[in-house]
């Protein structure tokens, strides 16, 4: 068997469900992979910037290579252990601080100005939207950054995101979700995964917009 393997640019791309945690994931990273978890945050503010590298390393080792994006929350010195570094605070506005270099570097954003400041900052591969955006900035999102352009700057819609509402974010535009509680505080962490998973591939293949979005995106040079 041949295994292929995804830069960080075409992983992102691909990702549909974000997963936020603490360094004990709710279930183990393999079963989370296989029910469609494509990016993995870790917040941990517990261990040195050596031991979370090499929990990182252990963790990327127990999946085929090319199949998950691994970063830290808010944390620079993991060093090539991690893919991504997501900060929750805002960045690109005035005194919201600069993204580490050589990173793929995720921001929180909550409101229009921040998203378009996020948007518009080169050093930013990718969006949060939250915590708990109002249908009117997913709206707004969703215009400004058509997921369905693979030339698009990725985001996701995260704060509360379950299955309960995520039909309604779908219908606003969101492609993407990060969870946290979704996953973390689920009596089967898997079985929520995959459910989350299933409902957004359903999303996609109910956009006639989406059509090709692979095929696109494989094109398009984002990361490192």
């Amino acid at each position: 068997m041949v295994t292929v393997m995804y830069g960080v640019g075409a992983r992102l791309r691909a990702a549909k469900v974000l997963l936020v945690t603490a360094l004990e994931l709710p279930a183990p990273l393999p079963e989370l992979v296989r029910a469609g978890v494509g990016m993995v945050a870790i917040r941990d503010e517990e261990h040195s910037d050596q031991e979370l590298a090499r929990e990182l390393a252990a963790l990327r080792c127990s999946v085929p290579p090319g199949r998950i994006l691994l970063g830290v929350c808010d944390r620079t010195g993991a060093g090539d252990a991690a893919d991504f570094v997501q900060h929750r605070a805002c960045l690109g506005e005035e005194g919201g601080g600069s993204p580490p270099l050589g990173k793929l570097v995720g921001s929180a954003c909550g409101t229009q100005k921040a998203f378009d400041a996020a948007l518009a900052h080169p050093a930013i591969g990718y969006i949060c939207l939250g915590p708990a955006p109002a249908p009117g900035l997913i709206r707004h999102a969703a215009a400004r950054a058509p997921q369905a352009d693979a030339a698009a700057k990725v985001w996701f819609a995260c704060g509360g995101v379950d299955q309960g509402n995520l039909a309604a974010l779908a219908a606003l535009g969101a492609r993407r979700i990060a969870v946290g509680d979704a996953l973390t505080q689920a009596g089967d962490p898997v079985a929520a995964a995959a459910a989350l998973s299933a409902a957004l591939r359903q999303v996609w293949a109910a956009d006639p917009a989406m059509e090709g979005f692979a095929l696109r995106s494989s094109a398009v040079a984002v990361g490192r």
